[in-house]
């Protein structure tokens, strides 16, 4: 073997090994971005002139089952979000359990009133990756989408608060 093509040899096993780095890195990558830290959970902060029941009342609101009863489910495969049902598991003076089923996915989430804020724990997830302190990405995304549906409950549930204390005129 000459000089030349032992360098070439070796070029091509340092060439290849920095390819499988590389692609080893990227599928690490990929694959570890399938979670997300509970830490993304968002609270949500109690409107003010809202009380801490009736805050719970609004997660309860966007929870109800009548509404996704409501909605046409698919009859083949899961598509989004909206395929899912959010239902209320228990409920205390401070704080509520809900469910979001979608398929054989189950996530079970309790909403604490802690000071003037609904704060968001994962209790319990069946059929979806996690850790101590990670989860499948997309449980965080439908957990802070329900945030979203919550806020809007609790604007209506203050709209009407105000109406009722104003003679029901605007």
């Amino acid at each position: 073997m000459s000089f030349s093509e032992e360098g070439n040899a070796r070029m091509k096993t340092s060439v290849s090994i920095v390819l499988l780095a590389v692609v080893t890195v990227a599928m690490l990558c990929v694959c570890g971005c399938k979670t997300s830290s509970l830490s993304n959970l968002n609270a949500i902060p109690i409107l003010e002139g809202i009380t801490d029941a009736a805050a719970l009342d609004a997660v309860a609101a966007a929870s109800d089952t009548s509404l996704a009863q409501n909605r046409r489910l698919p009859r083949g495969p899961i598509q989004s979000y909206e395929d899912g049902v959010w239902t209320v598991e228990d409920r205390n003076a401070s704080s509520i359990v809900v469910a979001y089923s979608l398929g054989r996915i189950n996530v079970t989430v309790r909403y604490t009133v802690e000071g003037r804020t609904l704060v968001p724990s994962v209790m319990s997830a069946q059929n979806v990756r996690q850790s101590e302190s990670r989860i499948h990405k997309n449980v965080i995304a439908w957990i802070n989408r329900h945030a979203a549906e919550i806020k809007s409950a609790m604007w209506k549930i203050k709209s009407r608060a105000e109406d009722s204390k104003n003679g029901g005129t605007r």
